[in-house]
């Protein structure tokens, strides 16, 4: 019978660039490759000898990371203040680099709750709602882009205030005083 022979280290690479050697080898070669950009690439592992000379034995496959789509809230703005009965302009920018948006989902985060799903942009790139209805308060949301592939992304969360509307009160004159023409 032949002995196999004796692996002492694997190499990993991605394309001809080494990115890992790995010469503990008692639960086996592997390393864990981190931040991958998107991209297409041939990842490589190579096994040698004690003496590092012999190529004992090689593998190679060909991945594609997929670009997370990206997205922001423009409005409503940090810290922004509105007034009771008038809607809240909702305006996220959403894109994605290998694809499409498929929807965009917006959210209160505590208790998580949906507040609307968009699927068509207004613009190119560019989700908005109205959001109607608030009562005075503090609000605080946030907006999740999801792409073809079914990645997604989280916004920063935006916090806004919503006002009493002002109130007019007219104390003079009552509705019950009379005038005489060139009074004042």
């Amino acid at each position: 019978p032949s002995e196999v022979a004796q692996v002492a280290k694997v190499s990993f690479f991605n394309g001809n660039t080494l990115l890992f050697e790995d010469t503990d080898l008692s639960d086996g070669a592997s390393f864990v490759y981190e931040n991958i950009p998107a991209g297409t690439f041939t990842l490589r592992a190579q096994a040698f000898n004690a003496s590092g000379s012999t190529l004992l034995a090689e593998d190679e496959v060909e991945i594609t990371i997929r670009a997370l789509p990206r997205a922001s809230i423009n409005l409503p703005t940090q810290g922004g203040q509105y007034v009771e009965g008038d809607p809240v302009s909702v305006r996220v920018e959403a894109t994605d680099q290998d694809g499409t948006i498929e929807r965009v989902e917006l959210y209160i985060p505590v208790p998580r709750e949906l507040i609307a799903t968009l699927t068509s942009p207004t613009h190119q790139n560019i989700f908005e709602y109205e959001w109607g209805g608030l009562a005075p308060g503090v609000y605080k949301m946030y907006a999740q882009a999801f792409d073809d592939d079914g990645a997604s992304v989280i916004t920063d969360t935006v916090e806004f205030q919503v006002l009493d509307r002002p109130r007019v009160v007219l104390t003079s004159p009552k509705a019950t005083d009379e005038f005489a023409e060139g009074d004042t």
